[in-house]
């Protein structure tokens, strides 16, 4: 496709659209050679008259339509910040927030807005706050649990422009001090040692799931769990969300000295949100093992390639897909259908591969993540590279 007309123009977005099959775009690698064709379609390149300046050229209102976006209302940005948020924080935050609402109500009969409440009136309510809260039941919190109330407050705060910190400024020492004498005493009691917290798999559960046929590559179940497996294993990702939203040119077969590998270009996470030095500062690799075909990530990956319809490999397709119920279509090879893969089922993936495979404890999607980072520890390599696997803020992994 070697003229514009193979292309479509995606206004929006400002770059040109090339054809895979079946009518499915996908966005065109190399956009400075679409500029240099369209720009080839207005001009002799070989012209020794300066271009117009954009006060001057016939063409300048179309090009600025084309290059800037209409001004957003002050509604419309801050729906597209609140967009870019990560979901669970924003739903924790309100939670713990209204938890707090009702607190100072029924027990202060303070009904003012947090960010209209006074720094003094505000640190005395949190201080009685977090020593009398406990959780529906009637149980204490966790005492960790108590430090999230005070977090989801103070950003609630700061998206409110209240001027002071609840976690750092001296106007809130009280409400500190007693936070901290709380979760002293949760401490003494017992609480605090997380026993709902994930279990880490041991090599006898891999090797299980492997001999069960939850992991390899028997059928489109296996290759699923594999997959997701090993992206969240060998790639450090967190197990749901960083899942959902990655698409099949987010990992790429390559090959250097030391043989082949598969390289993950990370989209946006938890803690890491595409903010300047915040960023990975290597791309993870995971090379073959070709010992162990059944769960290597070159030969799932291929395995998982090779069973996704045609249509479904284009870079901006979706990386997890449904699986196929046509027998038809299965008979042809083709075991994934040309739609993402529920929400749902991927948030489940280690759960229902471990009841299947009759493997005991508190295993959920967050435990092969633990995996792979306690055996990093374990094995001695510097927690600074791990954090930098797992996306942790701080070397506590």
């Amino acid at each position: 496709m070697d003229s514009l007309t193979d292309k479509i123009y995606d206004k929006e977005n400002c770059i040109y659209l090339s054809q895979c099959e079946d009518d499915f775009y996908y966005p065109e690698e190399q956009s400075v050679v679409s500029e240099a064709k369209s720009t080839l379609t207005t001009q002799d390149v070989s012209s020794t008259e300066p271009l117009p300046g954009p006060s001057t050229s016939t063409t300048s209102g179309v090009a600025v339509k084309q290059r800037f976006a209409s001004v957003l209302t002050e509604d419309a940005l801050n729906h597209q910040i609140a967009l870019q948020k990560n979901t669970n924080t924003a739903n924790k935050t309100r939670r713990e927030v209204a938890v707090f609402d009702e607190w100072k109500i029924n027990m202060t009969a303070e009904r003012r807005p947090l960010h209209e409440i006074p720094p003094a009136d505000l640190d005395n309510s949190l201080a009685s706050f977090f020593w009398s809260v406990k959780m529906k039941n009637g149980k204490e919190y966790e005492p960790d649990s108590l430090s999230s109330y005070q977090k989801s407050i103070d950003r609630h705060l700061r998206e409110m422009r209240y001027n002071k910190s609840i976690i750092r400024d001296d106007e809130f020492q009280r409400s500190r001090e007693s936070l901290a004498a709380k979760r002293k005493k949760l401490k003494a009691e017992g609480k605090g040692n997380m026993p709902c917290k994930a279990s880490a798999l041991t090599e006898s559960d891999e090797t299980k799931l492997i001999e069960s046929g939850q992991l390899g590559t028997s059928s489109p179940d296996a290759i699923i769990n594999t997959v997701w497996f090993n992206m969240t294993k060998l790639f450090g990702l967190r197990g749901s969300n960083e899942h959902h939203q990655m698409t099949w040119g987010d990992v790429v077969v390559k090959q250097d000295q030391r043989g082949e590998y598969l390289e993950y270009n990370e989209r946006v996470t938890k803690t890491r949100k595409g903010e300047p030095g915040n960023t990975r500062k290597f791309s993870p690799k995971a090379y073959a093992v070709p010992d162990n075909k059944k769960i290597c990530p070159v030969q799932v990956h291929r395995e998982y390639e090779l069973r996704r319809p045609q249509t479904m490999k284009c870079p901006t397709s979706p990386f997890y897909l449904g699986i196929q119920t046509s027998t038809a279509i299965l008979e042809r090879g083709i075991w994934f259908r040309a739609q993402p893969m529920g929400r749902n089922k991927i948030d489940t993936i280690m759960k229902r591969m471990c009841t299947a495979a009759g493997l005991d404890g508190k295993l959920t999607n967050h435990s092969a993540r633990k995996t792979s980072i306690t055996r990093l520890l374990h094995a001695g390599v510097p927690p600074n590279t791990v954090a930098q696997l797992s996306g942790h803020k701080t070397l506590a992994v």
